[in-house]
């Protein structure tokens, strides 16, 4: 960068966002901030030779519209009850919105069905993204619109070059999944203040990654918010998985809708959205938008996140040992409960925030009062005493009555009891704060297997992120292993 005024950028080419320096073309960002005194100013960034931007970009374009593909219904069916004028079709889009040229109009008594009436298309929706209407936001987040497909096992090269090559993000240290509730969130200011904390302190010292749903309310919106307000050299990825066809004005994502003055950025407005609908968090640095073909059909995402997860910390393997992972659980509902099973199932831990409210206390409950038991052939099982069984459905009832899912959440809640070993239960009362039960969940989990792989998995986790305290407790008093000259020597040299 040169030492050159907004005044030199502004007269040297004001209509154009580009600049000489040296006889290289170079692009430039105009922004606005406030200092102390509440004035706006204007303030430039070079960001880098124009030529460059433009060849990559290409190359992404081209890339992206080769290997990433989206789903769009290409057979028309119209609902009975629609209106004429506009009609809407079983996947809940209006004909006006489906591919033109492309779409058949089927018979109204023809059986709509996702896997028959959609197809995979070339993605229409990817790159830049700059948010308006908000304080506080990501300077250019990107996104990506990907059909629900990419879950599966053939496409994990393609997410894999997607990340490491275009997205260019550097290897994490850890991966933190955040769960919880959206817009039904009523968690006590020291509950969401002691949560921001311990995930922004656990997230820098581990060089982590973290996932959420990436909407603009409630635990995602904590997780946004604190990320925003870091100030560090290393921008922490936090990664939204989110649903396309839920997205508030999904259609300004679109790149056909670009603003003509954007170049290759959307502008996308953070507001208030319809009901049923969710607007994307403006301090997410990255977020994927999976789409199945349809408008408002809920959870198609969250198969497609575990299916990211798990890729993730299989990308990032030291010695065939794959990338620790927990799950942390903040209130919540249903879904919550169902992404704590997947977690817990693919050995994976789970940190619960007591007393925050709904499934995440009634899962503490759960784990406090459960008992084991030895049922025949040696196995071992958790279950609740008869009265603890009631004093739960009591807190089911109080808080998802209304939904008829009693015993399916029970059902669910003791089958996540079983993972006892691999939960840890957080209180904003407990002597350490949240990123110590963050990072010694790890250890504890995998102290039910001593073998030498997880002891020095174990090590090799505490040297990295520079957690003594840690490894004094959860490695060091265990007697049941003692590490080797060799094993001693191996630790050495990772350290240095």
């Amino acid at each position: 960068e040169e030492a050159m005024s907004g005044e030199d950028l502004c007269s040297q080419n004001p209509d154009h966002p580009e600049v000489k320096v040296h006889g290289n073309a170079y692009k430039y960002k105009r922004f606005h901030t406030r200092n102390n005194r509440a004035t706006t100013l204007f303030n430039f960034r070079i960001v880098e030779p124009t030529h460059h931007l433009n060849n990559y970009k290409k190359s992404f374009d081209d890339w992206v519209k080769k290997n990433i593909e989206v789903r769009e219904c290409v057979k028309f069916v119209k609902k009975a009850d629609a209106p004429d004028n506009d009609p809407v079709c079983y996947c809940r889009n209006k004909r006006s919105v489906h591919l033109r040229g492309r779409t058949i109009e089927m018979p109204e008594d023809s059986t709509w069905t996702q896997r028959g009436f959609t197809e995979r298309t070339e993605n229409t929706a990817f790159g830049k993204i700059m948010f308006e209407n908000v304080e506080q936001s990501i300077d250019e987040a990107q996104y990506m619109r990907i059909a629900v497909d990419y879950g599966n096992s053939p496409y994990k090269e393609k997410l894999n070059t997607l990340i490491k090559d275009f997205w260019k993000l550097d290897p994490p240290g850890l991966l933190i999944s955040v769960s919880g509730g959206a817009k039904s969130f009523n968690v006590s200011q020291d509950i969401c203040a002691s949560f921001q904390q311990g995930l922004l302190n656990a997230a820098k010292s581990t060089d982590a990654w973290i996932i959420t749903g990436g909407q603009y309310c409630g635990v995602m919106k904590l997780v946004g918010d604190v990320i925003a307000r870091t100030v560090s050299k290393r921008r922490i990825p936090t990664i939204g998985i989110g649903n396309w066809g839920k997205t508030w004005r999904n259609e300004k994502l679109l790149i056909e809708n670009r603003r003509s003055d954007a170049m290759d950025t959307t502008y996308y407005p953070v507001e208030e959205p319809a009901k049923g609908f969710a607007t994307l968090d403006p301090n997410h640095t990255h977020h994927f938008l999976v789409d199945d073909g349809t408008t408002g059909n809920d959870g198609i995402e969250y198969g497609f996140r575990a299916a990211l997860e798990m890729l993730i910390c299989e990308m990032h393997k030291i010695e065939n040992v794959r990338l620790p992972m927990v799950c942390i659980m903040v209130e919540g509902g249903m879904r919550c409960l169902e992404i704590a099973k997947g977690t817990l199932e693919n050995g994976n831990t789970l940190v619960v925030l007591k007393g925050s409210g709904r499934v995440s206390d009634i899962l503490c409950y759960c784990f406090e009062n459960s008992i084991e038991i030895e049922k025949d052939g040696g196995k071992k099982e958790r279950i609740l005493p008869s009265e603890s069984e009631k004093e739960i459905k009591k807190l089911i009832q109080k808080d998802f009555g209304k939904y008829n899912i009693e015993r399916e959440m029970l059902d669910l809640v003791l089958k996540i009891s079983n993972y006892r070993d691999f939960v840890t239960i957080f209180s904003i009362h407990n002597p350490e704060p949240l990123d110590f039960y963050i990072l010694s969940s790890l250890m504890s989990s995998a102290n039910a297997n001593v073998m030498a792989a997880a002891k020095m998995r174990q090590m090799r986790l505490a040297i990295t992120w520079g957690h003594a305290k840690i490894a004094r407790q959860f490695i060091f008093s265990q007697k049941l292993y003692k590490f080797s000259a060799d094993e001693l020597n191996q630790l050495m040299f990772f350290s240095i």
